[in-house]
């Protein structure tokens, strides 16, 4: 049975899922979208800049909700990315 994803795609998705727990827009920025890559991270340091300034205990669990969904949507929008253009985690040879 032939493989229908190539080996890079699969090697692509586990760099950005290591990369994104650390700073979203990572995984963006290593296929080449500089422009999604910069807002994600921009949008990830601005909630945790409004955890460190906020005194409500609220705030900090709304904001963790926001960027669990942000880094849902970086996977999910990375994943159909590669699917549809698989040349974009290619290793440069």
């Amino acid at each position: 049975m032939p493989d229908s994803e190539p080996k890079h795609l699969s090697n692509t998705l586990v760099i950005v899922v290591i990369s994104g727990f650390f700073i979203l827009g990572v995984g963006h920025l290593y296929i080449g979208q500089i422009v999604k890559g910069i807002l994600l991270a921009a949008t990830t340091i601005a909630l945790y800049a409004v955890v460190i300034l906020s005194e409500g205990r609220y705030v900090w669990v709304g904001v963790m909700i926001v960027i669990i969904g942000l880094y849902i949507y970086q996977l999910v929008d990375i994943w159909r990315t590669l699917k549809s253009r698989p040349n974009l985690g290619c290793p440069r040879e």
